[in-house]
Order: structure tokens, then sequence, then C-alpha cells
């Protein structure tokens, strides 16, 4: 018998400790593979290692020391130690596939090739379905293999399912802990008496009143009210005479809305005007302008102020209506340079319309941008620049070309009389059987003292059913009549666009 070398043994026990310390990290069930053909583990050759770090742990490093001698000569790596139960390899796609991310995820990618290939081999879609396992999306419901169907081919679930929506088991616990809890209310004792709002306790009436107050102060206000609970939105949809007021006695009523001509401008050219007209209306027996309202109200808006204040007509104070046109212009070509094409310019001219409560109205045709128009469309500049049209110094120059005038919608007459109105200067007639509440006429001044300018629009909403009502100014016709001669000229409206409106704050209520 051999006797013992006190160097060998030396070596070995260096050996074990190296190796002991190496397997120590380990938590689980260490197994190493043997090099078979099929790539499974033989039971025979399988040799599981637990808990490491007890005393059996030295007895189980004597067994594991010929089993590696008897592979030494073999290629190892530290892929071959691989995490599973000793008693299984892969069976399926999904099994090979997530060896083989394992693997990956080691640094052996030799290996896990080869797992990659076997599995897509079996199920070239396994990919999905090794996704849908680990990186479910959320909502979704991924079935127990155990669960029961019914005769009536309803699922039973065990209590165990396991159900996949995006969160973990502890938060759906936690959610799920919820569930029968209330809200109670604070006690109130003698030091501590429970809040409560004032406004809440006023009965309707006196609300309605308020509401009343603040639609007359600040409209948008009012309709911002509708905001704050569901019965300040009952109240502001349904309380009929809050929009009686509002479309009777209001700044934005139609009481503040002209159906005749009520402007003249000094010095221009619609002194005489005015006064035939003026004649031809007293001839005429109109109804009174509320008893206008209230006959449309029942015939047109289903006896409703809310659908009336929406849906009549009505010119906006608190803005102006801006019409954008681009038209095409061809060019001339450079006397100095052959060319074989002729440039195309590209012009673009701004139309800008403001109402005024008096009845007038300013209009400027003009190729400045709204950004420098908006704040000189006003009274005081139109009569600035007129004063001073010799400066070309004057950030309004361009008030120079606006004109002045002034506008009515068309007015409702009674059946009864059957009577017909001439418009304008008797060119159109007008009678309740072709009455359009959307029709705007305006009459402003001409290019000189000779003429002055006939515009018929038409007042409609843009497209949608949350845009804003009656918004929009379509062309109907302009022309210009000669004063001397009572010469009548179309104007081609081809190139025209409509107007729309825009709110201007600096405006305030347009007065």
């Amino acid at each position: 018998m051999n006797e013992p070398n006190p160097e060998l043994e030396k070596f070995r026990e260096k050996w074990r400790e190296e190796v002991e310390a190496k397997l120590r990290p380990e938590i689980s069930n260490v197994v190493i593979q043997s090099s078979s053909e099929t790539g499974c583990l033989d039971s025979a050759s399988l040799i599981t290692l637990s808990n490491i770090g007890t005393p059996t742990s030295s007895q189980k490093l004597n067994q594991l020391e010929p089993h590696l001698e008897n592979h030494s000569s073999s290629n190892y790596t530290e892929g071959d130690l691989i995490e599973q139960d000793p008693s299984l390899c892969p069976h399926t796609a999904l099994e090979y596939y997530e060896q083989a991310v394992k693997r990956e995820n080691e640094g052996n990618l030799g290996d896990s090739v080869d797992l990659y290939r076997k599995a897509f081999r079996m199920d070239d879609k396994v990919d999905r379905e090794y996704k849908l396992k680990h990186f479910p999306p959320v909502g979704y419901y991924q079935a127990d293999i155990n669960e029961i169907i019914s005769p009536d081919n309803k699922v039973v679930p065990k209590s165990n399912k396991h159900v996949i929506d995006g969160t973990s088991t502890k938060v759906q616990q936690l959610i799920a802990s919820f569930a029968d809890l209330s809200i109670e209310p604070e006690t109130t004792t003698s030091g501590n008496k429970a809040s409560f709002c004032p406004f809440s306790r006023l009965p309707d009436e006196i609300i309605i009143h308020i509401l009343i107050f603040l639609a007359d102060i600040d409209f948008a206000g009012f309709v911002r009210v509708a905001q704050v609970c569901k019965k300040m939105a009952f109240l502001v949809a349904t309380e009929e005479q809050i929009w009686k007021k509002i479309c009777l006695e209001s700044k934005i009523g139609f009481r503040e809305m002209y159906y005749e001509w009520s402007q003249n401008i000094t010095d221009g050219p619609f002194c005489g005007l005015k006064s035939s007209t003026k004649s031809q209306n007293q001839e005429i027996d109109l109804l009174n302008q509320d008893k206008i309202t209230e006959i449309l109200l029942h015939k047109n808006y289903s006896s409703s102020w809310y659908e009336m204040f929406r849906l009549r007509p009505r010119i906006r104070y608190n803005g102006c209506y801006i019409s954008k046109v681009n038209y095409l212009r061809p060019g001339e070509a450079s006397l100095s340079q052959v060319s074989w094409n002729n440039p195309v310019h590209i012009v673009t001219y701004y139309r800008y319309l403001r109402f005024f409560r008096d009845g007038s109205v300013i209009s400027l045709l003009t190729t400045n941008e709204p950004i420098d128009v908006v704040p000189f469309l006003t009274k005081d500049f139109l009569e600035t620049s007129r004063n001073s049209r010799g400066s070309s110094q004057s950030p309004s120059k361009f008030m120079q070309n606006a004109l002045r005038g002034r506008w009515h919608l068309a007015k409702y007459l009674d059946n009864k009389t059957g009577s017909k109105i001439g418009d304008f200067t008797g060119n159109e007639i007008i009678s309740n059987n072709s009455f359009d509440q959307g029709n705007l006429f305006l009459e402003t001044e001409g290019a000189n003292e000779k003429y002055f300018y006939q515009m018929k629009l038409s007042l409609q909403s843009m497209p949608g059913k949350k845009s804003c009502k009656n918004n929009k100014l379509t062309w109907c016709y302009f022309r210009s009549i000669n004063k001397l001669t009572n010469e009548l000229g179309e104007f081609l409206l081809k190139a025209e666009r409509p107007f729309y409106w825009s709110r201007v704050k600096k405006y305030g209520d347009g007065d």
C-alpha cells in the first residue's frame, strides 16, 4: 500500500477549498451535466450539491472528486452548471427557449444557439409564447392547466389560478383589501364642527337671480358656472327665465341687433339714402321687435330661449370678422435672361369687418396681417388716420384706406299685412315668404365720393356640433352704385373667401 504523500494531500485540500468557495454563492441545487449524445442528464451521472456550508459538504466533495477526474479531459465551462430540477430536462420548445435565454445571459453563446435551434425546430412561434409568459400585456388572463370546465362550458378556476394583469400579486391583494372599505364622515363634536357650503343651502330662486346678474355682467363667467357642480349645470342649461333675460335685455341679446338702417355717416354718401329708406319703412306696419322675437321663438326654436340664443343669427361686437384671400397672378419674364416659363405670384390680402353697437361698421381691405391691423380697427384710429393722410410714419397708416359704413339684419314682416319692403335703394325686394334671418346688409363708402358699396352677406355656423354658432359670413353679392347715375356694377366673387369671427379681448364688450 502506498504511503500518503503530504504534498498531494495539501494540494487536494487546497483544491477542495477553491471548489467550496466557488460553489458557495449558489443558492439552490447545482448539477453537473455529462457530455452525452442526447444532451439530457442521466440520473446516474448527476450529483446534487445542496446545503453548502454544512458538515456534510466535505463528504459530497469527496464523492464529486472522482467524477470530475473521469471528465477532466473534456472542455467544461461555467455554463455547464445549470440550475434546474435534477430529474427534469427540456422537453418542450418553451423549455428549450428558456434554457437558451439563460445560457445567453451567462455568456455561453454556443450552447444558447444550439438550444435556440432546437426550440424553433419544435415550434416556430416559441418566441411569442415566451414573451406572453414572461412579459404579458396588461389585463391578459392566462388560464390554469388545472382549471375545471363545467358542463355548461364555463371555466371554473381553482383558488390558485394565475391572473396576469401587469401587476404583482401583492398589489392585487392590496387592491382587493380596499373593496369592502367605506368612507365614513367625520364625527361632529362641539370643538370640531363639520364644514359645509353655505351656497348649497340657498333656494333655487335666489341662485337663479344671482345667475341672472352674473350673465348680465359677464356672460362667459355665467357659462363657466355650469362646470362647478351638477346643480349649477342643470340650472344653467334648463332655466328658461335666465336665457330669456339674456335674449331680450343683455348686451349680447337681440335688442342690440339692428333690423333697419339706424346710423348715418357724417358727411358720407348716405345722407339722402337714409331719408328715403326711412320714409319707405314708415309706410309699413312692422311688429315690435320683442313681439317678433316671441313669434320666432315658438315658430323656429321650439319655445326654447336657450336654443334661440344659440341658433338665431346675431352679430358679435367683442371681435372682428376676417377674410383671407389668396390668388395667383402671372408675372413677366426677365428681359435680360432667357427663360422658358413665366413666373407666377401668389398674392394674399385680407378683408376686415368690425361692427359697432350703434349700427356702424368699419370695412378695410389691406395686405397687412391681422396681428398688425386688429389693435387699430377702432373709430378713434379711423378719424386720426383720415386727419393725417399726408403722414406716412404712423403705425396705423393702413387705416387711411378704411371705409365707414352701416349695417342691419333682415327684418321679419307681419303675415297679416303681406307687405313688402324695398331693400337699399329699392333694387331688391324682401318679403316674409323669402325671409332669411341670416341675411346681413351693409353700405360703405366707395373708392371716391361718386360711388358707394353694397354688400349682402349670410350669417352661418362652422360645421360640427361643438363649433361656435354664427361665426361665419359668406358672400351673397358685392356691388358698387353710382350716386349720380344710379348705375350698378357687380364685383366678381370668384376669389373671395368667407369671413370668420375672431374674439379680441382688447375690444371688451364692443362699446
